[in-house]
């Protein structure tokens, strides 16, 4: 759980620094290289169809630093563990 929303971009960054040899930067740009050269073939071909959703989220991805991945809403749908939660005091003072 983190406490705000730069609590969240440091672990983001610790977890790429961290990364042996960078490993993760190197997968995550590979994928995203295949998923900007998948999003320029839907939008140059009108016969390739996708819903809106889809075609926004792969923009998102194919616009986007790999760095934010983590925290962009498109793979906070998919993967529930990629949605970061930020304690808010309010609701936690409330409880008590």
């Amino acid at each position: 759980m983190f406490t705000d929303e730069t609590e969240f971009a440091d672990d983001t960054e610790r977890l790429f620094r961290e990364s042996h040899n960078n490993r993760l930067e190197s997968k995550v740009a590979k994928v995203r290289v295949a998923i900007q050269t998948l999003f320029a073939a839907i939008e140059a071909t009108d016969e390739i169809r996708v819903s809106y959703s889809v075609f926004e989220g792969m923009k998102q991805l194919a616009e986007n630093d790999i760095r934010k991945y983590r925290g962009l809403r498109v793979l906070q749908e998919i993967k529930s563990s990629f949605v970061p939660s930020f304690a808010d005091a309010r609701t936690e003072e409330s409880k008590v």
